[in-house]
């Protein structure tokens, strides 16, 4: 039931492609670049995608449908762990709901790689449950939440803390929190995650007033439920944060004014604080989706408040999942159309999805041949390009940087070999003297227009006259120019390139260039094998020089 509720609920995912950090574990998956030598994610990213791609290859469709199946069998997970804390079946299936329809989950079940925070999810609540049971269930505890570390190694807390809040002897207790402190530990030592992160890394962390602000503005997300897409940004104003009060404010006045809840609240909110803690420190990597596992412990809460209200409001329970149902519906609506303009999405997922998914897309479409050696031109400058910022100002000695949307969709133009087996390698290059040697004459030659649009030129020489022949009518003419005088190395002498050459100079004004190419062009009208068609080129380029002249 709860599978098919995900499925139903978030069926727009089926329509997001491969994004971002996908193709490269991708990438990694299909043996084109190898793994990182850590333990970092190894369930949720190298195991996942391993998996994947030996079974589905490049069809995101059933990546997503792994995903959100998972997604609704937490939720069934959510509530059986309701149910071994004394809720009704009704109050542990609200809690369940809400977990399957809370609207942090946007990112995770639109984002394949976002799906690391679904295993997270997932292995924590199993970790839970087995916590509660026998001697053996709680040995297999242990397993589960090693399992939750290399899924995502913000769970380092997770077992301390419910051996803190469960029910459980008290030598049990301190033995499984031990146990788990010691694993948490290693773990991030082993993965790395323990290591100084350098100024300026993604991952750059610090320990001060940031990190009351930083919780003060996940609480804060929660709250402003108007805003659809709240981590657009990763600063936030200081106007956000008193938003982020509210939520403990309302929690210390139930504890405060019914004492026998007070227990409940304070262990729901020690395990909320303890598994969105290891995240609060990062200074530009603050996600809405973090809070999807920190929020297990308030649908229960909630669940139970419910529990203890009249029975006739007690009955109305289910509107509350209903209510966050419609909110995800039209948060999920809003954001996938929330543009920059009219063809670039402003979350990053779907730009970048639908991105890859058009290069794909219009790299099979183009003429042209879909193996071997590629190697891909920009067309006319700033017309693949984009500043992807245009609302944010400069700092001082701040330039914008305009990003080149092929190679930013795709990460590595390279990664389009996953989807042509083909392809023996794919370059994209700014000139074709960026391949070494005569290496270009063996490519397939592209060029890059627009976005992500790309239009076959030709193979080596022919490719290259090609793009000259753009280059010039574009009035790019040092770039056309560029290319006719890489062809005469390899094929010197053919008049038909030095009169091109010469019309190059004329319209680019470099005089001194059209007389010697008349020159050269009047001397082999004379002697040699292209006499006839130097002579031809000869006066086509003369009248052209006298037509400039009058």
């Amino acid at each position: 039931m709860f599978a098919g509720a995900s499925l139903l609920l978030y069926r727009p995912v089926f329509d997001v492609f491969f994004s971002m950090d996908d193709l490269l574990f991708l990438r990694q998956a299909a043996g084109l670049a190898p793994w990182p030598d850590t333990l970092g994610r190894l369930v949720s990213s190298r195991g996942f995608f391993t998996a994947a791609w030996h079974l589905f290859g490049a069809r995101p469709e059933l990546y997503h449908l792994v995903i959100l199946v998972l997604h609704g069998l937490c939720a069934w997970l959510v509530v059986c762990l309701g149910r071994r804390l004394g809720l009704s079946y009704r109050g542990a299936v609200i809690a369940g709901l809400c977990h399957l329809c809370s609207p942090v989950a946007f990112t995770s079940l639109h984002w394949i790689s976002g799906g690391q925070e679904v295993f997270f999810a997932f292995f924590a609540l199993l970790t839970a449950l087995c916590l509660l049971g026998g001697g053996v269930a709680q040995a297999a505890a242990v397993f589960l939440f090693a399992l939750t570390l290399l899924s995502k190694e913000a769970g380092v807390l997770l077992l301390p803390v419910l051996c803190l809040v469960l029910p459980m002897a008290r030598r049990r207790r301190a033995l499984l929190a031990g146990v788990g402190l010691v694993l948490g530990v290693g773990a991030l030592l082993a993965m790395g995650s323990l290591r100084a992160r350098e100024p300026g890394s993604p991952y750059e962390t610090a320990y001060g007033l940031n990190v009351v602000e930083a919780l003060l503005k996940h609480i804060a997300w929660l709250v402003r439920f108007w805003d659809f897409h709240p981590d657009r940004i990763v600063t936030h104003p200081p106007a956000v944060w008193p938003w982020g009060l509210t939520l403990p404010a309302l929690l210390a006045f139930f504890a405060w004014r019914r004492t026998a809840w007070r227990s409940t609240i304070l262990r729901a909110a020690v395990v909320f604080l303890a598994l969105l803690a290891p995240v609060l420190p990062l200074l530009r990597h603050s996600c809405h989706y973090y809070l999807l596992v920190p929020l297990i412990p308030l649908w229960l809460l909630a669940a139970a408040g419910l529990e203890r209200l009249p029975s006739r409001i007690r009955r109305t329970g289910f509107l509350v999942p209903v209510v966050l149902g419609l909110l995800t519906v039209w948060q999920g609506n809003a954001r996938r159309h929330d543009m920059m303009n009219e063809t670039l999405h402003a979350d990053p997922i779907l730009r970048y999805s639908h991105l890859v998914a058009d290069a794909v897309e219009n790299f099979r479409a183009a003429e042209g041949p879909k193996n071997g050696k590629v190697l891909i031109l920009p067309g006319i400058m700033g017309e693949e390009s984009l500043d992807l910022s245009p609302q944010r100002s400069l700092r001082e000695n701040e330039v914008r940087v305009r990003f080149v949307m092929l190679e930013r969709a795709l990460q590595d133009v390279d990664n389009l070999r996953l989807f042509f087996p083909e392809l023996e390698s794919v370059t994209l290059a700014q000139d074709i003297d960026e391949l070494p040697g005569e290496e270009w004459l063996e490519h397939e030659i592209y060029i890059n227009t627009g976005q992500v649009y790309l239009t076959y030129l030709g193979r080596g020489v022919a490719g290259s006259h090609a793009f000259a022949r753009i280059m010039f009518h574009a009035e790019e003419f040092p770039r056309a120019r560029r290319e006719i005088e890489r062809i005469l190395r390899v094929q010197p002498g053919r008049p038909q390139l030095i009169s091109e050459l010469g019309q190059i100079a004329l319209a680019s004004g470099d005089r001194a260039l059209v007389d010697s190419v008349l020159t050269d062009l009047d001397t082999r009208a004379d002697t040699g094998p292209y006499h006839e068609r130097a002579r031809l080129e000869y006066d086509k380029l003369s009248a052209k020089v006298r037509g400039a002249a009058q």
